[in-house]
């Protein structure tokens, strides 16, 4: 089976955006940033149903 191009991308941009979830469910800015932020996580949830939303993507495809 050939595999779209742009699901490296999505699985990269879904790695990256989980990468930097919390403990308590928020999402930092960054990797150095000890604390959550709303604002990030916002965008982070955006991110994530755009991502995984339409596509029918489970992010549990792309974890270890």
């Amino acid at each position: 089976v050939l595999e779209h191009p742009a699901r490296k991308l999505t699985e990269g941009s879904v790695i990256f955006t989980e990468s930097l979830q919390s403990d308590d469910g928020g999402y930092a800015g960054h990797w150095l940033e000890p604390l959550p932020d709303c604002e990030y996580t916002f965008y982070a949830l955006l991110t994530l149903g755009c991502l995984m939303g339409d596509s029918g993507i489970d992010s549990s495809e792309f974890m270890e």
